[in-house]
């Protein structure tokens, strides 16, 4: 009769032998599903994009920065929004319950779904909106052909 180890036969002993193991597994599962950030974790900033006529419209929110304080940088095909968001409460004798606003440098570039035409672009910011028109480049724009018959 052979003589068979318990080990082999339970299904989690090859995860408890490598502790290491379920927890890169884990980690890789959900880099998979959420790829650069935690979950439930928005990117700073939240943004919108939508078509309007020959328009691409960016809305970003940066609420408590001012205009000179957010750099913009169009290519073609991407937007970039860079900053830093200072703590204007910051102080040693705070002692914080719950803090959920993050400060710091923070950077944003999204691909842009259409090319747009960069020298055309402009940007507005009011109560916290940064507002951003690009208009699209003309090889973006639809063109209509006759129909000969």
């Amino acid at each position: 009769m052979a003589r068979i180890r318990w080990r082999h036969l339970d299904p989690w002993s090859d995860v408890l032998w490598d502790t290491g193991r379920l927890q890169r597994e884990m980690n890789r599962l959900f880099e998979n599903v959420w790829p650069g950030q935690r979950r439930g974790e928005v990117e700073f900033p939240a943004l919108n994009v939508w078509s309007k006529g020959d328009d691409l419209i960016v809305s970003a929110e940066l609420p408590g920065m001012k205009a000179e304080e957010i750099e913009l940088t169009v290519t073609q095909t991407t937007l970039t929004i860079k900053g830093e968001r200072t703590a204007a409460d910051e102080k040693e004798e705070n002692s914080y319950h719950r803090r959920e606003r993050k400060f710091g440098p923070f950077v944003r570039s999204i691909e842009l779904p259409e090319k747009v035409d960069a020298d055309k672009a402009s940007a507005s910011h009011e109560q916290g909106v940064l507002t951003v028109t690009l208009p699209k480049a003309p090889e973006a724009k639809p063109k209509q052909i006759s129909v000969n018959g």
